[in-house]
């Protein structure tokens, strides 16, 4: 009997000890969690709240505190709200601040016989018990994509490193796309980080999160069915939609960095009344930026692999570590020390700080601009004599831009009787599928020319 008494007790202490150091782990995680939004919220430009007026302000800054705090009633003494503007309030708090993912992005309220609000409700997703495990979570998925992002030294490079990501680990949610609803916690980044699998909300919330993480500007754009992100670039705002780029059939991302008017023109695109507002105050109307002039035809989750996270980051590594704050407006000045190193040089820091963690990835060059329609043709040749290993799957791909249409229609007319070429490539792949497709887009006129074989090689 006392052995049995011994054996019960000793077991009961091995138990409470490994749920002690387990309920501490997650509490470390939490607080990491916590410290990483606070200063994400440095560079976080908040573009709704900017919309509201500032009596409107006061009642969204106390919104934030309610839900930060996991707080579910308070008194409206301070302020005079109208129930006609306590939607808009809730709404904008929501669109900035994707890291209170625990709540219903809604909020109740009590009004008087004025229709003045006397107390403020929030609902939650998650229970206030089950919070630290939540952050928890979405902090250990989401240091390996920040760690690796920080490697990269252009905005733009981190931009498409997130943005491919998501769209090559994030699956939409089949329930959502078939029924149109998306409840619960498919409305936040947990959905998209933690679980990959979301819908429009999620995908945007958690590039919005990252962007701001790293110290880039970034907030949500929304319409009355979709939602999408605008991101600050150079002093300038482009949109990004990742949900279209993810779902899309599309090789090339069509809305990555794009201006308001060529957004406008995909479905679903048009903003409502409070996403009018921020585009009045912060248009996207630069048409600098051209993906296929800074990345070429480089297609989306690509040339990024993503096997750098079957390795562990370092153990050592915090998000916090970064310290992105960066300057008022989230951009980085090049003479600004961060932690004795200038924030230009944060990613040639971490390279050196952390030898041994590469992003695999083949280097992304720029598209050459071709003079010459023989060029273009001899580029090709040598594409298919040179590739002749044996894989099973082989696809050559050749981009070109040229200036001139007579250029176009040489190669064109060639490519489409290439007799030679397409013998030459049976002989060596068993078979062959050559295309071409080609695009105008202002004076510059772009072709893109696809030679893709699968099949087993002639033995």
């Amino acid at each position: 009997m006392k052995k049995n008494i011994l054996f019960f007790l000793t077991f009961f202490v091995m138990s409470l000890s490994l749920y002690t150091q387990d309920f501490s782990e997650v509490n470390s995680l939490a607080l990491e969690f916590d410290k990483t939004v606070e200063f994400a919220q440095k560079n976080n430009p908040k573009l709704y709240r900017s919309i509201l007026p500032p009596e409107s302000q006061k009642i969204y800054d106390q919104i934030y505190e309610m839900i930060k705090n996991h707080e579910q009633k308070r008194l409206v003494t301070d302020v005079k709200l109208l129930v006609k503007d306590f939607r808009a309030i809730t709404e904008c708090v929501n669109y900035d601040n994707p890291d209170l993912f625990w709540w219903e992005n809604t909020a109740t309220f009590i009004s008087d016989a004025k229709n003045i609000v006397e107390e403020i409700s929030i609902p939650y997703l998650i229970k206030d018990e089950n919070l630290e495990e939540a952050k928890s979570k979405v902090y250990l998925e989401l240091k390996p994509v920040i760690f690796y992002a920080s490697l990269i030294e252009s905005d733009i490079d981190k931009i498409k490193y997130v943005h491919d990501y998501f769209c090559n680990n994030v699956v939409y949610n089949e329930y959502a796309k078939r029924t149109g609803r998306a409840e619960g916690l498919l409305q936040t980044v947990y959905s998209a980080i933690v679980n990959k699998n979301t819908v429009c909300s999620g995908y945007c919330r958690s590039f919005q999160l990252c962007m701001n993480i790293l110290g880039i500007p970034c907030s949500i754009l929304t319409s009355s069915t979709h939602s999408w992100n605008i991101v600050k670039v150079n002093d300038s705002w482009y949109e990004v939609d990742i949900t279209s780029d993810a779902e899309g059939t599309d090789s090339i991302p069509k809305m990555f960095l794009i201006d308001r008017q060529t957004m406008s023109k995909f479905e679903n695109h048009y903003p409502s009344y409070l996403t009018k507002d921020v585009l009045l105050k912060y248009p996207s109307n630069d048409k600098e930026f051209s993906y296929t002039k800074h990345f070429g035809y480089v297609k989306t989750c690509e040339p990024y692999t993503f096997k750098e996270f079957e390795q562990s980051i370092p153990e050592d590594f915090k998000i916090t570590d970064l310290d992105f704050t960066g300057a008022a407006d989230g951009v980085f000045s090049s003479d600004e020390d961060v932690d004795g190193t200038s924030s230009d040089s944060m990613s040639r820091y971490l390279s050196q700080k952390y030898p041994d963690y590469k992003i695999i990835t083949t280097q992304i060059h720029p598209v050459t601009v071709y003079d010459s329609a023989e060029t273009v043709i001899d580029l090709i040749k040598k594409a298919v004599m040179e590739n002749n290993d044996s894989s099973d799957v082989k696809i050559i791909t050749v981009s070109v831009i040229v200036e001139d249409s007579a250029i176009k229609n040489k190669v064109v007319s060639w490519f489409t009787n290439q007799t030679n070429l397409a013998q030459l490539v049976a002989a060596k792949f068993g078979k062959s599928r050559v295309g071409y497709s080609y695009s105008e887009r202002g004076k510059i006129k772009y072709i893109e020319l696809d030679l893709k074989i699968k099949a087993q090689p002639v033995k």
